[in-house]
């Protein structure tokens, strides 16, 4: 017997036969409509819940910076740069002092209360279980 190339479902199939690969091989629970229903909600679900994350959390952030520090055997004494967007609300900034081994030896949470500049410096004193050899300034947000 030749092979003329086409299939034909009923090609030396009896009833009996059909039914049982019907129920071997059932058709798809969830047809491609539904697939594409289920893709385009989850699609809308991620496409808002990246508008929610942007909106709320993308905007311009408070940032700061160590302008100078001097270190004693028990605390540090540092000047801090901080910036807002918006200087009517206080801020809070996480500055740390460091030791040679890079360890963190003392932090404090830095208050920054509201003024009308964008732009304030701020005296911080940390004190610290060793002596230290840097400061840093990290995780600033207003409140």
């Amino acid at each position: 017997m030749q092979h003329n190339g086409q299939v034909s479902s009923s090609q030396g199939l009896d009833e009996a036969e059909r039914e049982r690969i019907a129920r071997r091989y059932p058709p798809p629970r969830i047809g491609r409509t539904g697939w594409i229903a289920i893709i385009a909600v989850l699609a809308l679900i991620a496409g808002g819940t990246y508008l929610w994350i942007a909106s709320f959390h993308g905007n311009e952030q408070v940032g700061g910076s160590v302008r100078g520090f001097q270190t004693h055997p028990d605390r540090v004494d540092a000047v801090i740069d901080v910036y807002r967007p918006d200087p009517s609300r206080p801020a809070t900034c996480e500055v740390f002092a460091l030791a040679e081994n890079f360890e963190r030896v003392g932090e404090v949470t830095q208050l920054i209360e509201p003024s009308e500049a964008n732009e304030a410096t701020v005296e911080v004193t940390i004190l610290t279980y060793r002596r230290s050899t840097a400061v840093d300034v990290e995780d600033c947000e207003a409140l």
